[in-house]
């Protein structure tokens, strides 16, 4: 971990409360919902990417041409409802291609 980044127990994810909207930032929301984890998921997943091959931050802020802040607060856990632009933007600067699927729910989630 460089400087003061706070970092999100992946582990941790289902019992995370989320903090109040605030009028920066892309997309912040205090929302638990299903989908607002998975984005959270989804950019640690491309954190662990971007570790796993050598690249700083600021090497995917440059390459994906993002702000270093927007992407800092994404790969922290502190960006949940994130735009799919930057998302792809970011998954482009690794060498991958952003996919979206529908997976089934259980049931009982529906009641």
């Amino acid at each position: 971990m460089r400087g003061n980044e706070e970092v999100v127990d992946p582990t941790l994810i289902d019992d995370l409360i989320l903090p109040e909207p605030d009028s920066t930032g892309e997309g912040e929301h205090p929302s638990q919902s299903g989908t607002a984890m998975a984005a959270v998921r989804f950019a640690m997943e491309l954190k662990e990417m971007r570790q796993s091959r050598g690249l700083t931050i600021k090497d995917v802020a440059r390459k994906a041409n993002l702000d270093l802040a927007t992407l800092s607060r994404l790969e922290n856990g502190r960006i949940f409802n994130p735009k799919l632009d930057t998302l792809g933007r970011y998954a482009l600067a690794l060498g991958f291609e952003v996919v979206l699927s529908l997976e089934p729910i259980d049931p009982a989630y529906l009641d």
